[in-house]
């Protein structure tokens, strides 16, 4: 068993009894095509629910300790450490959006750190769960053990607080400087084990637990580890051997659903692999000798949503508004089905929404078309603290339980969509771009084209829709070298130029395409034309929706 099945596995054991709530019966949630995709319509929906499941990390947080509580809505106190990192990263979001004070939510991050600063730490990493003392609490088989990954998740956290939190008060001074001690004091390579880095250390046994093989959650821990202070640094060896298995990570020429997934489970794990390590960390700066990352996340989501609508049981009902496997809950009753990771290999008909949601980076369309869906469809689903948990059509099942690491990355990755805020705030940490290097992650290089305009391969072109904040459609495309480049927009056929951007001078790498409706009508199917030099050299099909 994979070793992220194996934590999500525990996970479930302990959360399955605490977790369960009564399931809601309701009207079952089928989109309409009454949907707008104009994009005053589309940023309404957004703000409200992104704040929403703000609010969970907000008003649910444990106010004594500045830290989030492992559920919502249960008798669960245990405080997480991963997802009290993701929620460091939600409050900056409040801060930036307005919806929360600067001060209010730089009190919030200095309890959080002064509360690290006196809990128990093992080789500088904090366990899994803890209590409001500090103390680590049990998690499956766990009693003392320092959590690599989970401490990961909070450093990324914090680390995007010192990188927002720059004023020259005393509550942000004492952020950065604790989170500075910390970076100094985590002793990532003693968790080395057999020439990789390991997930846990026992400190009743000296035990290593879990071996980080790729792919998993675990890519930002190896690029922390990698970046870190000199004297707990881990070399570029121990991130081959573990995480690249050497290269077996690879398994060239693999395609599922038409779409090339060269990494990871056969069919893809959850989706939350493509989300937690890329919060913080923009998928479009990072290439490697296998993949590009944010096409890599595009294709794992792209066959999700296939596998929902064209190869999953009729009986789930899913289609292009209900969509999306993850770990999260699902229903006891009238089939016991619990907590538990959930794969196009491992389906019991249970949509996680954290699962399309927070792909929204890698799928923009398709994820907000499940937004409007949840929206307007799905009350029953609807918490004071955003969406529940889960759902099930073919058990008329909805839940009102919350999960921190589900709730976090919704907020996080529609912000990162909608801004880039979180991004842009990691882009320069200098832990980070050193243990990229280190890695070998540098820059995406492509072909002169459209990268990231992945099709759909059942209809062969590539849904867009208005940038709800920008209210313009916007393309990603590279040059292979810097120069003037115009675009064509054409019919269907290719025949007859509806619109023409001039040419303007763009430079080497990725750039984006911006433009609206003007010359456009009422069409839909579209191609689009790059040209240099006024001659074609990359085109793209594209439904504009």
């Amino acid at each position: 068993m994979n070793h992220f099945l194996l934590t999500k596995t525990v996970f479930s054991l302990l959360l399955m009894c605490s977790l369960y709530i009564s399931g809601y019966a309701a009207t079952p949630a089928r989109a309409t095509s009454t949907f707008s995709y104009e994009p005053d319509s589309v940023r309404k929906v957004l703000e409200q629910e992104q704040r929403a499941a703000f609010n969970h990390f907000w008003q649910f947080a444990n106010k004594q300790t500045g830290m989030i509580h492992a559920s919502a809505n249960v008798n669960n106190k245990n405080l997480t450490t991963g997802g009290s990192g993701f929620g460091v990263m939600v409050i900056l979001t409040g801060i930036e959006r307005g919806w929360i004070s600067r001060e209010a939510g730089a009190k919030r991050i200095l309890s959080l750190v002064r509360y690290l600063n006196k809990a128990d730490r093992i080789k500088g990493a904090w366990s899994h769960w803890m209590n409001a003392e500090g103390e680590p609490v049990k998690f499956g088989k766990q009693i003392e053990a320092g959590d690599l990954v989970e401490t990961s998740f909070m450093m990324m956290g914090l680390y995007a607080a010192q990188a927002y939190l720059t004023e020259n008060n005393s509550v942000e001074k004492e952020i950065r400087k604790t989170v500075d001690s910390f970076r100094k004091t985590i002793q990532w390579s003693d968790f080395v084990h057999n020439g990789e880095l390991y997930w846990l250390w026992e400190r009743t046994n000296g035990a290593y637990t879990l071996p980080l093989h790729g792919y998993n959650e675990a890519l930002v821990t190896y690029i922390l580890a990698l970046g870190a202070p000199d004297k707990y640094a881990i070399g570029a060896d121990i991130y081959k051997n573990g995480w690249q298995q050497n290269g077996k990570i690879c398994k060239p020429n693999r395609v599922h659903y038409g779409y090339p997934f060269v990494m990871g489970a056969q069919l893809s794990g959850p989706l939350f692999l493509s989300h937690y390590s890329f919060l913080g960390i923009n998928p479009k700066t990072m290439q490697d000798e296998y993949v590009d990352y944010q096409q890599y996340g595009t294709y794992h989501a792209m066959i999700h949503r296939h596998y929902c609508m064209e190869v999953a049981p009729k009986e789930y009902r899913y289609d292009a508004f209900n969509w999306g496997l993850s770990a999260g809950s699902g229903p006891n009753q009238p089939v016991k089905k619990g907590y538990k990771p959930r794969t196009p290999k491992r389906d019991d008909g249970v949509i996680a929404p954290t699962a399309a949601l927070s792909s929204m980076p890698y799928t923009p369309f398709y994820s907000i078309q499940m937004l409007l869906n949840l929206h307007y469809n799905c009350p029953k689903l609807h918490t004071p603290g955003g969406f529940g948990d889960g759902y099930s059509l073919v058990d008329d099942w909805y839940f009102k339980g919350r999960i921190a690491i589900d709730q976090a990355p919704i907020v996080i990755m529609i912000e990162n969509y909608r801004s880039g805020f979180l991004w842009k705030l990691l882009a320069n940490h200098p832990d980070i771009r050193k243990g990229m290097e280190k890695a070998g992650i540098h820059l995406p290089v492509h072909p002169t084209g459209f990268p990231y305009a992945i099709a759909d391969t059942r209809t062969g072109y590539y849904d867009m829709l208005r940038h709800p904040d920008r209210k313009m459609y916007e393309l990603d495309f590279y040059l292979e070298e810097a120069g003037q480049v115009s675009f064509q927009i054409c019919n269907e056929a290719g025949t007859k130029v509806l619109s023409e951007i001039p040419a303007k001078k763009y430079p080497k790498g990725l750039n984006q395409l911006s433009f609206d409706r003007s010359g456009l009508k009422d069409t839909q199917r579209c191609i689009i034309r790059l040209q240099e030099n006024g001659q074609p050299k990359a085109e793209v099909k594209v439904q504009l929706n």
